[in-house]
């Protein structure tokens, strides 16, 4: 769909299936295919509809996830392969399906026919989460060689206030280096990543050379770390380049969380279910609600 919508011919489109961990997946294969040369530009874009799946009688879940998207542009680029150059400079990836059932999805075409809800157990969810999220971060660190001390902006994926609060203890980051907007945007799974990039380049946070390090964890459980360098603001009101080793990463900032609050989040646990209902609903105008 939004292939036939950009008017693009040439090229592939697939889907990549991992849930909230989606982008930075995405991110991965994008830069790996430019790295092996079977593609000089590549669209990741990171898209959820999450209202489809909530249970809105659960209010373990349905007060916590909303909508949206965001995509980025990767473009092949010269450079020597080491931390100096700008880019992707690392990624890893994990998952464990011996935990699937603590977050996931009870239906689908394949399973019951059926749409299904998201499931989760939330305390099991936080403490793998903490730990593994840390984990690939300390597997970041040490393939480049950096320090949590070089990190100048942690861009999570906004699974919630707590989450990234200990994970940042865990490995030493100082609070002020983390990129949230889940109080303004809730939880969007795979478009939670971009969509915080944007904002805090949109904000001024992010400045040309920074390093920034994107993490994710999302059902089954996956989990994701990349970490990119140079960050070159050129045009600040229209796109947001980052000229790598591999490639160039355009950012726009047509972005939009398309999450409609009913209430504000700490008053939705007590709206009527009637309002519950009205959150979420939407779609991105710029791009399609399909997660690629």
């Amino acid at each position: 769909t939004v292939q036939a919508m950009l008017g693009l011919t040439h090229g592939a489109a697939f889907d990549v299936q991992a849930v909230c961990s989606g982008f930075v997946y995405a991110l991965s294969i994008a830069d790996n295919f430019i790295k092996a040369g079977q593609a000089k530009t590549v669209l990741v874009i990171g898209a959820e509809t999450f209202s489809r799946l909530l249970d809105w009688t659960d209010r373990t879940t349905c007060v916590l996830f909303g909508d949206g998207a965001g995509a980025v542009v990767l473009r092949a680029a010269k450079g020597e392969g080491t931390i100096a150059d700008r880019g992707v400079l690392t990624a890893h990836l994990h998952s464990d399906g011996r935990y699937k059932d603590k977050l996931y999805v009870d239906g689908g075409p394949s399973s019951t026919g059926s749409v299904g809800h998201v499931r989760m157990e939330g305390r099991e969810v936080f403490r793998h989460a903490v730990t593994n999220i840390a984990q690939s971060i300390s597997e970041a660190l040490e393939a480049t060689g950096l320090s949590v001390d070089d990190i100048d902006w942690f861009v999570p994926h906004q699974a919630n206030k707590r989450i990234l609060d200990a994970t940042a203890r865990k490995i030493g980051l100082a609070p002020e280096k983390i990129v949230m907007t889940v109080e303004d945007q809730g939880n969007t799974s795979a478009a939670s990543v971009p969509l915080a990039l944007a904002v805090a380049v949109a904000d001024g946070r992010i400045h040309r050379g920074d390093l920034v390090l994107m993490e994710a964890m999302g059902g089954g459980f996956t989990w994701a770390c990349c970490m990119a360098l140079q960050f070159n603001l050129n045009n600040p009101a229209i796109p947001l380049i980052l000229t790598a080793f591999h490639g160039r990463l355009s950012l726009s900032h047509e972005f939009r969380s398309r999450r409609r609050w009913g209430q504000q989040l700490h008053g939705l646990s007590s709206a009527r279910q009637s309002t519950r209902r009205s959150v979420c609903r939407g779609t991105n105008r710029r791009i399609s609600s399909r997660r690629c």
